[in-house]
């Protein structure tokens, strides 16, 4: 009895084709035109009438043709005001154009344009809000909720204890942004094709690799630390350079090591269009999450008497609940653009480095035409 597939083949068929191509990016083929056809050329043709009999002797000098010839008349011309009749056709040459890029899922499977990139972060949240805002949603719940405790706890206490919440703080921001990133650059990958994904089927991709994730996310800090120690422009560098670690290592499927190396190698060339793309989806991010977290803050304040000459410590308390609240209804909409933006991003360096584009083309018309 023929035994059914694998369950390595079945995964294999589901998930496209993120591996980069082997020995490194393929040099730009010089085009070639089609092959000419028909009969071979010996040479420019020879016109005029043959030449017949004893060859012709140029006349002696001082000799003149005999009078009474003139020149022959000229070429036939319109009499002057002559105009050709209004109804003669018109004929035009149509523009061409190239044909459309295939769009299996929300973007256009060529090199992107600047709007294109931001447009499909939003239509990737549109086309599968259930994964999208229920994986950051959750994440950044529980992150927050962590946060609050922390923040609560050092209330009243000394500088040393405030330091080490707000550590601890930025830590375990940093864990849930690594791993919602991971999971909805997922998602994302897939929405570039056009297929949904669940919440669960992006964390199972992520399954054994979670903490990796994790410490790559905590290598990518460090670096970029290291960089602002150097100088502030040395940290913006490297955090850009780096840019595209996390897609690397969670559509490849490589090491953190080769994530990190791999990064590199596809930012190099294209510094400055990663930070200007990536920096207008940081600053429409940062716009709408202000936008959602304003009410909440006008509420906190007012909850801790700024507006009025009587606080205590319940109600800054209260205050801290409101802004817990607002931080996770706005990072619960914001995380998904700026993920988005920086896995489109990746997604279209690769197709203008290494015509990603014709696989993931091919990867769509086996799943449309898979029975």
């Amino acid at each position: 009895m023929a035994e059914g597939p694998s369950d390595e083949d079945a995964g294999r068929d589901k998930t496209p084709d993120w591996q980069p191509p082997s020995g490194g990016s393929p040099a730009p083929e010089t085009p070639q035109g089609p092959p000419q056809y028909g009969p071979p050329q010996y040479g420019p043709p020879q016109y005029g009438p043959p030449q017949y009999g004893a060859p012709q002797y140029p006349p002696p000098p001082g000799y003149q043709p005999p009078p009474g010839y003139a020149p022959p008349p000229p070429a036939y011309a319109p009499p002057p005001g002559y105009q050709p009749p209004g109804n003669q056709p018109q004929y035009s040459v149509p523009a061409w154009s190239p044909p459309p890029a295939d769009k299996p899922g929300v973007i256009p499977l060529r090199p992107l344009a600047v709007g294109e990139i931001l447009d499909g972060a939003f239509a990737s949240i549109r086309m599968n809000p259930k994964a999208l805002l229920g994986l950051s949603f959750v994440v950044v719940l529980v992150g927050q909720l962590l946060i609050l405790v922390l923040n609560l706890e050092s209330r009243g206490a000394g500088t040393g204890a405030r330091l080490g919440a707000a550590a601890a703080t930025e830590a375990v921001a940093l864990l849930q942004s690594s791993i919602v990133t991971g999971a909805i650059v997922i998602v994302i990958g897939e929405a570039v094709l056009g297929t949904r994904l669940s919440p669960g089927e992006a964390l199972s991709r992520l399954r054994g690799r979670i903490w990796r994730l994790v410490g790559l996310g905590l290598l990518v800090a460090l670096l970029s630390v290291l960089g602002l120690a150097l100088v502030f422009v040395g940290a913006i560098y490297v955090f850009v350079l780096l840019a595209f670690a996390t897609p690397v290592f969670v559509l490849e499927k490589t090491t953190v090591r080769a994530a990190i190396s791999r990064s590199a190698e596809l930012v190099r060339g294209a510094w400055w269009r990663t930070f200007g793309v990536g920096l207008l989806g940081a600053i429409v991010a940062v716009i709408i999450g202000g936008i959602i977290q304003l009410p909440f803050a006008l509420f906190a304040a007012r909850s801790a008497g700024l507006f009025t000459t009587t606080s205590s410590a319940d109600i800054s308390a209260g205050s801290e609940v409101l802004l817990t609240v607002g931080r996770i209804i706005s990072g619960t909409i914001t995380t998904p653009i700026i993920a988005g933006t920086i896995a489109l991003m990746y997604v279209d360096r690769r197709m203008r480095r290494e015509g990603l584009d014709l696989a993931l083309a091919q990867t769509a018309r086996e799943r449309r035409t898979r029975p």
